[in-house]
């Protein structure tokens, strides 16, 4: 059986066997993914099999042109693929799906100047950036909006907005509008990002005591003020200061890259002699197969290298037979020389870097290993959580309305407990209800005894309630996906000390916490699961 279009079969089984890129473009032909392949003919074939995955299904009923391009090497598939991606940024494509990886702080050109937080450089004006951090950057410049008064507001208002009299607005919304002070501290901020807080504080100091010679107190009083306020915010930019200027070329001297075969995973750490911060964690069962003659630790480096600026040196844990493939790569991709090495504590010369690297890794590791434990710390759970069980709800305003429960238990997800539900009481849209009903029937039958230690629900406050009044004794909580918040019934959190926090204002997950993304990722695997049991159900009912 076939899951995709004939005249697509038809092309799949014309494909040579040879290296080259794939491109899979919907009805109007725009790109959907862009992929790359050792062998076409193999590769793109896997796209025409049954598939839970939830990248397959998507191209299965959305793809109905495919367009190959075929190449002499697996470097030159590479490297057209990085560009193809580039160039049409292809919404399948997970890593570029949402666009450049990284904010930027925009100053714009306009008759008024704004301060801005981009996403990409496509906007005129100056930029400073790429941040690696997206929450310190987040965080900088709203900071920095906030003190040097730099919000524009969009409506008149004739006595000023709320936040102007807070102090927080340039003050753009009244008549008497001070362009003169509004531009001064936007070039203040325009010139603090550029050189940064410390050089920027260091000068700082220096005209304070020009304006008291002068005597022109009230000025020298605002930035005694301002400095006092960004050495009050110096661990935001600490975590922000880790970006990189890649028009100027300007790059982290080391990058480390750590494996570990026992929970097949891979960190990526960032830094020099004096700084040294965990940039990723890539979870390696998640990682679709592919038939490059790299094996897939290799392969993470080329695709992470593809969206991201390579460190002048790159230590690796693990052995890499296509050393000269990805210095090819990166050489013609970003236009300058890396150097590979192989992780070794006991050099001399990167001896302290490595060392402090190991350290964090083994303590990252050991978070994961304690998972259980550390899940029933910080959600104050009556016992470690070595069995989780995630259930979620799919349904688009028709008549399809399904659910699906996915089982994560000591460290790995067990398929041959996920179940799948066709909800059956409610044949409208309704989330609460749904899961009430889905979360009945898994504890039901022959699985009355299957309990785990937390169930997790895909959703907020309100989802978690209506689970919570059916089964008050089970352990529970919610994970809200926009803000990646988990929250926990007030009812079940009886002495806890953290009982108001949980209940109301959730546990914010850090998204670069090993430990953390274990979390988020219990509840993507749920949620494509769910994904992928709607879209076949209502094919099915359209049929």
């Amino acid at each position: 059986m076939s899951f995709v279009s004939t005249d697509i079969i038809l092309q799949i089984k014309k494909l040579p066997d040879s290296p080259g890129v794939y491109i899979f473009k919907d009805s109007k032909e725009q790109v959907l993914y862009v992929g790359k392949a050792k062998s076409l003919k193999k590769r793109v074939a896997s796209y025409a099999r049954y598939s839970e995955e939830f990248k397959i299904v998507s191209l299965q009923e959305s793809a109905f042109f495919l367009e190959v391009k075929i190449v002499k090497t697996e470097l030159a598939a590479l490297l057209l693929e990085a560009k193809l991606i580039q160039a049409f940024q292809p919404k399948l494509n997970v890593l570029l799906k949402v666009g450049h990886p990284f904010y930027y702080f925009l100053f714009t050109k306009d008759k008024v100047p704004k301060f801005l937080l981009a996403r990409d450089t496509k906007q005129k004006g100056f930029y400073v950036g790429p941040f690696l951090n997206k929450t310190a950057a987040r965080d900088i410049f709203e900071f920095l909006t906030k003190i040097f008064s730099l919000r524009i507001c969009k409506s008149r208002i004739s006595n000023g907005c709320l936040y102007y009299h807070l102090g927080q607005c340039s003050g753009f919304c009244m008549k008497d509008f001070n362009m003169d002070r509004y531009l001064k501290n936007f070039n203040t901020v325009k010139k603090l990002c550029q050189e940064g807080p410390r050089k920027f504080i260091k000068k700082s100091w220096q005209r304070i005591e020009m304006l008291n010679s002068e005597l022109r107190f009230e000025e020298a009083e605002e930035l005694n003020d301002q400095i006092v306020a960004l050495k009050s915010y110096s661990h935001a930019w600490q975590e922000a200061k880790s970006f990189v200027q890649l028009s100027q070329n300007n790059s982290f001297a080391q990058h480390i890259w750590m494996y570990d075969k026992n929970l097949d995973l891979i960190m990526i750490f960032s830094g020099d002699q004096q700084h040294i911060k965990r940039q990723k964690t890539i979870f390696l069962q998640e990682i679709q197969e592919q038939d490059f003659a790299a094996n897939i630790l290799e392969l993470q480096m080329f695709d992470f290298y593809r969206d991201n600026p390579a460190a002048d040196v790159i230590f690796t844990s693990f052995k890499t037979s296509q050393s000269d493939m990805l210095k090819d790569f990166v050489s013609k991709l970003q236009r300058k020389s890396i150097e590979l090495m192989a992780f070794d504590p006991s050099a001399k010369d990167n001896a302290l870097i490595l060392n402090f690297c190991k350290e964090l890794f083994d303590q990252e590791t050991k978070k994961i290993l304690d998972f259980p434990f550390y899940l029933q710390n910080i959600l104050s759970l009556p016992a470690p959580a070595f069995k989780i069980d995630c259930f979620d709800i799919s349904h688009h305003q028709d008549l399809s309305i399904v659910g699906a429960c996915v089982r994560y238990e000591f460290g790995q997800f067990n398929t041959q407990k996920f179940r799948l539900f066709k909800v059956r009481q409610t044949s409208t849209p309704n989330d609460y209800l749904s899961l009430q009903e889905v979360v009945l029937r898994r504890y039901s039958g022959k699985d009355k005894e299957d309990v785990p230690d937390l169930i997790l629900i895909d959703g907020g406050k309100g989802q978690l309630s209506s689970v919570v009044k059916i089964l008050p004794q089970f352990t529970m909580a919610s994970l809200a996906k926009r803000e990646e918040r988990v929250f926990r019934p007030e009812i079940q959190l009886q002495n806890a000390e953290n009982k108001e926090l949980l209940s109301k204002d959730g546990y914010k997950l850090d998204l670069l916490s090993p430990a953390d993304i274990i979390l988020t990722s219990i509840r993507d695997r749920t949620h494509n699961f769910v994904i992928n049991f709607h879209r076949r159900s209502k094919n099915k009912i359209e049929e």
